[in-house]
């Protein structure tokens, strides 16, 4: 336990949040201990091995060595870091000190100021929008991640990669060719897609960690892209509550720096029940696309991989619905309706990017739309057939 008192609330705050939703979904926190660690560690050096050894015809012994050595420090190091709470993911949480390290070294480059860092946490909400709420008697935040987000959205990431129809350019870039009917014709008769969306959002909301991916959603560039998005979308739902943080202090929406090179102008986000939900979006969009920029990447796919964490929020959402909320803890946080999040989007599009840009991203989202529009029909007429029957089905679909 820290001896600061302030964080020390903190802390207590997420434990006893930790304690309620435990209980609340019935899942069991992996406890971080030796015996644990140990288990965790060999199984994770298998893999790791097993993935060189697959590599071995294009990997120098050399190069695959220190790979290995490489990763097995990153292991070692985090394995040391403190954690907040006993009930804490040990991987989970560490794995959300990057996304805060790229939200805090993104702010000065857009022109907005440092913040006092909050505290972090991972639990089970079953909830793809994290959580910022300020904790009682003090004047701190805590940030709250499910505990599986991370993994989800990378999982994601690799079947949305390998559905778009991504190559590598002669200047080695990820070209597209963005043709949504044949798009749709390509994802519809992909079998591996369909069936590996399916089991990720399946076990994402009963609470279940789906097997491995094959080979096929590792191919490049698909591989890179993945990354690319997966990253974005960490990005975007850290961002999201620091926008909470940039409002508290007075920073309004487009204050920052524009990352396009579009000129300043003033702007103003509509008034009513959403209006802090939609003011943290935008700074959420220039945050990730700051980060992306930042990293060398073209901004146009953060806000592309954007789009694909909101179609997926609305699609987990019906998820849920089909199943009934196995496995489900809210916190008193909701967001705004994903169709009112987009058309946040679109606006932010037009208000910061050049013609072009606009145009790439208009593509791009439209071919990922389709993708997951078959995705997401295949899924759930799958969960029906195992959680509901027809009736229920047609409630999810048409709001019957």
């Amino acid at each position: 336990m820290t001896a600061d008192p302030v964080l020390s609330a903190c802390h207590q705050e997420i434990e006893r949040l930790q304690c309620e939703a435990y209980a609340a979904t019935g899942r069991a926190p992996r406890r971080d201990s030796a015996d644990q660690s140990f288990r965790d560690h060999a199984l994770a050096e298998g893999l790791l091995d097993d993935m060189l050894a697959r590599r071995a015809t294009w990997l120098s012994p050399a190069r695959g060595a220190g790979l290995r050595a490489e990763v097995l420090e990153s292991w070692a190091r985090a394995a040391q870091v403190p954690l907040p709470t006993p009930l804490e993911d040990r991987w989970a949480y560490v794995g959300m000190l990057p996304l805060v390290d790229d939200i805090e070294g993104t702010l000065p480059g857009l022109g907005l100021p440092s913040l006092p860092r909050p505290a972090f946490g991972t639990l089970p909400t079953g909830d793809i929008n994290a959580v910022c709420r300020p904790v009682p008697g003090t004047h701190r935040h805590i940030i709250l991640f499910e505990t599986d987000l991370v993994p989800f959205l990378y999982r994601i990431s690799q079947v949305v990669a390998r559905a778009l129809p991504a190559s590598i350019a002669a200047d080695k870039s990820i070209s597209f060719s963005c043709s949504v009917p044949g798009l749709r014709k390509s994802v519809a008769r992909d079998q591996r897609v369909l069936d590996r969306f399916h089991e990720i959002v399946r076990c994402f909301v009963v609470g279940e960690t789906p097997p491995l991916p094959d080979s096929h959603f590792k191919e490049e560039p698909h591989r890179t892209l993945a990354g690319i998005l997966s990253n974005a979308m960490d990005v975007f739902a850290m961002g999201h509550e620091y926008g909470h943080l940039l409002l508290e202090q007075g920073i309004a929406p487009g204050a920052s720096i524009a990352v396009s090179g579009a000129p300043q102008a003033v702007l103003e986000i509509p008034q009513g029940t959403w209006q802090d939900e939609l003011g943290a979006d935008w700074h959420a969009f220039e945050l990730t696309a700051g980060s992306q920029r930042k990293h060398g990447v073209s901004w146009t796919l953060g806000i592309v991989a954007i789009d694909c964490f909101l179609r997926c929020a609305e699609i987990v959402e019906g998820a849920f619905a089909l199943v009934k909320g196995r496995g489900r803890w809210h916190l008193d946080s909701p967001h705004p309706p994903v169709a009112l999040r987009r058309g946040q989007l679109k606006a932010w599009l037009q208000f910061r990017a050049q013609k072009q840009a606009g145009d790439t991203v208009n593509g791009l989202t439209e071919c990922l739309a389709a993708a997951l529009e078959i995705m997401k029909a295949d899924t759930y007429r799958r969960l029906d057939r195992e959680f509901v029957g027809r009736l229920g089905l047609r409630d999810v679909l048409f709001g019957l």
